[in-house]
């Protein structure tokens, strides 16, 4: 995919910036969880989805964007969706079967692999028999900057294979 191939929305909500505006009071008892999320730029997404290494299709539906690609393993081929993003802002309703099937549909395929989180948009599915996954895959968080928040006050809102480099 090259930049002048990709359009992206202009309404892509990509989350809050990686540890920019973190200060030690957001970290205090009593305060609510911070939400994480990967700090994604119109930018930095189309670098991205410039790897020569895999093809990316990119969905958009009137809530939600996404980021799939396709696999085919055992002779069963499956959409794999890479990322999603909410339309503006995320505290808005997602219509994710309408998603889904438009991912599936565009994909070729009714079946779908997801692995992540995203907080605003909860994609459900069943869990893959454990020898069918190919390696363990942890997430896992240490306070290495000082004005980082404390573990006790920290929570994933969004981390999906684009976010990594599975894909």
């Amino acid at each position: 995919m090259t930049s002048s191939s990709l359009s992206l929305p202009p309404d892509i909500y990509y989350g809050p910036t990686a540890w920019r505006g973190f200060s030690p009071s957001w970290s205090k008892a009593g305060q609510p969880p911070i939400l994480w999320s990967p700090a994604w730029t119109e930018e930095r997404l189309t670098w991205r989805l410039q790897s020569p290494a895999n093809s990316y299709m990119l969905h958009v539906v009137d809530d939600a964007v996404a980021v799939s690609t396709r696999e085919v393993r055992h002779g069963v081929g499956f959409a794999v969706i890479l990322k999603t993003f909410c339309r503006e802002e995320p505290n808005r309703s997602v219509n994710v079967p309408r998603l889904l099937s438009a991912i599936c549909r565009a994909q070729g395929t009714r079946f779908y692999v997801y692995c992540g989180a995203n907080e605003g948009i909860p994609i459900r599915g069943m869990p893959l028999p454990q020898r069918l996954r190919p390696v363990p895959l942890n997430f896992i968080y240490r306070r290495l900057l000082p004005d980082a928040p404390e573990p006790s006050s920290f929570r994933l809102g969004n981390f999906e294979f684009l976010d990594f480099d599975a894909y």
